[in-house]
Formats: structure tokens, sequence, C-alpha cells
């Protein structure tokens, strides 16, 4: 969905466990960070990666803005 609705992220940085997207809006570049911790599903003898998005209130006036111009086909 952050993909969809902000588009390619400016940065990409992966580490051991996470993977981060960086974007180029105001407000600074923690404040336009969104992180992804991997989580290992495992089952059936397969242990598969998978990123779960860590949500924080600071990201919220960054989403809500960007919800709102992609609801109104307006570009972010």
């Amino acid at each position: 969905m952050l993909y969809i609705v902000l588009g390619i992220p400016a940065e990409i940085e992966n580490s051991l466990d996470a993977q981060t997207w960086y974007y180029n809006y105001p407000g600074g570049r923690e404040l336009n960070a969104f992180s992804f911790r991997k989580l290992v599903v495992e089952g059936g003898g397969v242990s598969l990666p998978d990123f779960v998005l860590y949500r924080d209130a600071l990201f919220e006036g960054l989403w809500k803005r960007a919800v709102s111009r992609w609801r109104l086909g307006q570009q972010y």
C-alpha cells in the first residue's frame, strides 16, 4: 500500500533484520522513513522471510496527506 500511495522510495536501506524505505518529502529524513521488520514464518519444514511494517504515530501526518491527495487523483 505504501508503494501504491507514496510511489517508489528515493532510497532503500537493508539490514539483517529490517528494510527501510526513505522518501524525499518535507519534514526531514526520520519523518519520511518507513521500516519493515523481518519476520520468519515457519511451516511445512520451510522458513520463509516476511516483512511487517513498523507503525508509529510520527508517520500519520505524511500518510494522511498522501492518501488524501491519492484519493483526489493527485501526485504527492
